[in-house]
């Protein structure tokens, strides 16, 4: 992982571990938002995330990138 995506990781669990509920991540085009997302996701966690995308092309590069990142992952289309 690149050193603003751990900082962002990092970051966000700064903010759950202080009673967080909800944060949002903003990071620019192509850089790897999908990947960090799937750090993020526990495989076990027994909820649900949502990705929301605008196109089938970016459906299948995002679960692409999700199962690539953490294969544990139950991705459904």
């Amino acid at each position: 992982m690149r050193d603003y995506q751990t900082a962002a990781i990092a970051r966000w669990q700064t903010i759950i571990d202080a009673g967080g509920t909800r944060a949002s991540m903003i990071l620019p085009t192509g850089t790897g938002k999908t990947v960090v997302a799937a750090r993020l996701i526990p495989a076990d966690h027994g909820a649900r995330s949502v990705f929301f995308v605008p196109t089938v092309v970016l459906l299948e590069q995002t679960c692409g990138h999700l199962l690539t990142a953490n294969p544990a992952l139950r991705v459904l289309r």
